[in-house]
């Protein structure tokens, strides 16, 4: 009788949990939101973890393509700080390792060291239910440990 209620007790945790993620698939107004799934993995589950990606460095090929961060597009439903980590060794951020394309007032708080690089998605901007999602395009800058130039990459921030 006691292995059935633990059986019972943990299919109940299963799909409350199952429930838990299938929640962050929203359909609103015909569009599917997925910035939820992106918060869970990449984020964590309380608004106030940092978004955590990981900016690595094979080569300094042209065009950025030495270059990769974990989550190229990043969708975001809530305002967090975004944290990118250089993990390579042999190099460093430059001054403008993480720049936005355009004047951006959602993004503040910058703070930099040689291998993190912090904004803060205010998320003031998002999209309504019938808009795509609001795209901010930014720039990764990258240096050699010795401040000679390697190559940039263009990936996303989504703001849904």
């Amino acid at each position: 009788m006691k292995r059935s209620f633990k059986l019972a007790g943990a299919g109940v945790a299963l799909l409350g949990a199952a429930t838990f993620t299938v929640s962050y698939f929203q359909i609103t107004g015909g569009r599917v939101k997925t910035c939820g799934v992106d918060e869970i993995v990449y984020c964590g589950i309380f608004q106030s973890d940092d978004c955590k990606l990981k900016v690595k460095v094979a080569n300094c090929s042209a065009g950025g393509g030495g270059i990769s961060v974990n989550r190229d597009d990043l969708h975001m439903c809530n305002p967090r700080k975004i944290v990118w980590k250089l993990t390579s060794d042999g190099y460093k951020f430059a001054d403008d390792g993480i720049a936005f394309k355009r004047a951006n007032p959602d993004f503040d708080g910058r703070l930099k060291d040689d291998d993190k690089f912090v904004w803060r998605n205010k998320h003031t901007d998002p999209a309504t239910d019938e808009e795509p999602p609001v795209e901010w395009y930014y720039k990764v800058h990258i240096l050699k440990a010795d401040g000679n130039e390697c190559a940039t990459l263009d990936p996303r921030v989504y703001n849904e």
